[in-house]
């Protein structure tokens, strides 16, 4: 299995599972691809979760690979569960 930023995502960089809620995720990578990534792709091996991403890369972002796009979602996915947070801890 290839060493990509899925699997700093999903397993994170010391064999833990991501900070982000995988919720956040899906709804981010929906930014970037023309169909939301599922909730059971949380369980997907890296080479189909990078195949998913390749196959459906918004028009803008048909030229990233899948680690740039990845990289791409969980800046987003991170920032928007902040955000997310911070409102609500007002």
């Amino acid at each position: 299995m290839s060493d990509t930023i899925a699997g700093k995502i999903i397993k994170g960089s010391g064999g833990s599972q991501c900070s982000t809620n995988w919720d956040y995720m899906m709804y981010a990578s929906g930014f970037y691809l023309t169909e939301n990534l599922p909730r059971e792709s949380f369980h997907w091996e890296e080479d189909k979760l990078d195949t998913f991403l390749e196959d459906h890369l918004c028009e803008p972002f048909e030229y990233h690979d899948a680690n740039q796009i990845w990289e791409h979602i969980l800046i987003l996915g991170s920032s928007l569960e902040d955000n997310f947070i911070w409102r609500h801890k007002r």
